[in-house]
């Protein structure tokens, strides 16, 4: 009797092992066979602007962006990005420039990530915050210099690993190589140069997030006219903190400027040129911005967001009275959930001995953005 009850609990317990087995298998199943989802985005933000910037139009309306996003995903696993700049179809650019997003993302693991195609590559906390979040128009001149064009940042084709560490994401990081030649470029790799470029972010309490990230290019000088050198970095800093509606964004960002050293590149590309430079020289900037969304009704979403950023920023560190202040300031009105009024202005003044790219003017705008 005691022999036959042992076989019945070894029995019962051997049921109870294949069933859990074969309920873990149905979750695992579960997981990897959701269904896929297709999310279709767009984003249309109109600008009217009026400013005495020398060459530019005194008073103008305009699309500043049209774009449409095709979200695919498989559940966590794997994502698929296609998103393209509409706007681009009304201008002379070749057709390959309406491309800005398309690359494809597995995750196996929460910390352990790949992306492949074309993307932001992870440099700048303001740089890869998206113009739908953004609190500016536009994100200023610290970014037009040493984001797009150093390419420090910005979009290239390249391979990413990325992930997020801890509860409440503590910690994410994101290491990836890129041709370094830039969004849309049409023989996607013209020769061997590439970026390495990483970035890590660590938020120890929802109200702070504090980042660094840092970029090393090699140049392919073999067979090419320009006198970049063999490489040239970049790094920076910087620190977000949020709380009752206020939010404060720092940021400094450093890096080579081996565009001096390229005289007649920078001729043909319109980028001054005052005088040569055998050594590579460095730029620099700082950034400070504050803002405070103040909601004026729950039932109709209506919000209001003062704004005030600050910038510096030095072009080539080697010259004297050589720097850039910009002032942007201004306020956003949030209308129900897809739609902001923003009203900015932008002054900007340079310093006596600064390069004549960057001359002294003010600019007032008004955007209508719709984002979805």
């Amino acid at each position: 009797m005691k022999r036959i009850a042992i076989w019945i609990l070894m029995l019962l317990l051997a049921s109870a092992g294949a069933a859990a087995e074969e309920k873990e298998k149905k979750v695992k199943k579960h997981k990897l066979a959701k269904k896929a989802k297709l999310k279709v985005g767009a984003r249309i933000h109109t600008l009217w602007t009026l400013t005495d910037e020398p060459g530019a139009p005194e008073n103008a309306f305009g699309i500043d962006m049209a774009r449409v996003k095709f979200d695919w995903r498989q559940g966590k696993l794997m994502r698929a990005v296609l998103q393209l700049d509409v706007d681009q179809l009304q201008k002379s650019a070749s057709k390959t420039a309406i491309l800005r997003d398309a690359y494809v993302k597995v995750a196996p693991m929460q910390y352990l990530q790949f992306r492949m195609g074309q993307f932001k590559r992870p440099f700048s906390r303001l740089e890869l915050r998206s113009r739908g979040r953004l609190e500016t128009i536009h994100r200023g001149i610290s970014n037009a210099w040493l984001i797009e064009d150093l390419e420090y940042g910005e979009r290239d084709l390249g391979f990413q690993v990325e992930g997020r560490w801890g509860r409440d994401d503590l910690l994410e990081y994101a290491v990836g190589v890129f041709n370094g030649s830039g969004k849309n470029n049409p023989e996607e790799d013209p020769d061997g140069s590439k970026d390495f470029v990483g970035r890590v972010e660590v938020s120890p309490v929802d109200m702070l997030s504090v980042g660094a990230n840092g970029a090393y290019k090699m140049f392919d000088t073999s067979g090419s006219s320009l006198n970049h050198p063999d490489s040239a970095w970049a790094a920076g800093g910087d620190f977000r903190v949020k709380a009752h509606g206020f939010r404060v964004l720092g940021e400094y960002l450093t890096g080579q400027n081996y565009l001096y050293s390229d005289m007649e590149h920078m001729l043909e590309a319109g980028i001054w040129a005052d005088y040569y430079h055998e050594s590579v020289a460095r730029s620099w900037s700082a950034l400070l911005m504050l803002t405070y969304k103040y909601k004026l009704s729950e039932k109709y979403r209506l919000a209001v967001q003062p704004m005030v950023k600050g910038e510096y920023l030095v072009p080539d560190d080697s010259l004297d009275e050589a720097s850039v202040w910009a002032l942007t300031s201004g306020v956003n009105l949030f209308i129900g959930k897809h739609v902001r009024l923003m009203l900015n202005g932008e002054n900007v003044r340079p310093a006596t001995n600064a390069p004549a790219s960057w001359m002294e003017y003010d600019k007032y705008m008004v955007q209508m953005a719709f984002d979805i």
